[in-house]
């Protein structure tokens, strides 16, 4: 788990640094059409952390590879900070939206959406290979619904808290491991976005 925790660290420090424009830009017109759909769609503080598991349907994973899937915001438990990613939507000079796709043989790519200040919009990407990318698969762990990831064939688990109306709520575990006595990291809220642009390893 510790070196999960390490190859996270260093994809999250990439994101600052080693972005790729991606070929099919889409520029204004899906980057409206994303906000539209996302703004507002994240639960309340209050409702996030009282949120119950709730049953997943039946071929989650075909779900999680049909869609992107926007990161809404977060809830982090040790600093109990609430996060919502969308709140100051164009109020700066910047707003930057990570996202990312799950391709058919369940490799996770990892892409940001950009708008600056001059109205220009851009498509991003750190996912230069498929062996730097982590393999994502559902499984049921223990009456737990998880997503499994793995890298560099070491596994941990994220567990599925609910899945309605397109927004995906996931806890992180400290140890990587599903069950209800496992210490939570973050809680992190997605929505599904249809599929708005092309991107392929080529």
């Amino acid at each position: 788990m510790k070196y999960i925790l390490v190859v996270y660290f260093i994809l999250n420090t990439l994101l600052s640094f080693g972005q790729v424009k991606i070929a099919d830009q889409k520029g204004k017109p899906y980057y409206d059409e994303v906000v539209k759909i996302c703004q507002n769609s994240i639960p309340a503080s209050t409702v996030l952390m009282n949120m119950p598991n709730a049953n997943v349907p039946l071929g989650m994973l075909d779900t999680l590879k049909k869609y992107d899937w926007y990161e809404l915001g977060s809830y982090y438990y040790y600093e109990k900070k609430y996060r919502n990613n969308f709140a100051d939507e164009g109020k700066t000079n910047q707003d930057q939206f990570n996202f990312f796709r799950i391709m058919p043989d369940g490799k996770m790519i990892q892409f940001q959406l950009f708008r600056w200040k001059q109205e220009r919009f851009e498509i991003s990407t750190i996912s230069f290979t498929k062996e730097t990318c982590p393999t994502y698969n559902f499984k049921k762990i223990g009456g737990f619904n998880c997503i499994e990831y793995e890298i560099y064939g070491e596994k941990s688990y994220l567990t599925i808290i609910s899945y309605q109306n397109g927004v995906l709520v996931v806890d992180t575990p400290k140890t990587g491991k599903a069950g209800s006595k496992e210490i939570k990291r973050f809680r992190n809220v997605y929505k599904a976005v249809p599929k708005g642009f092309n991107w392929s390893w080529n």
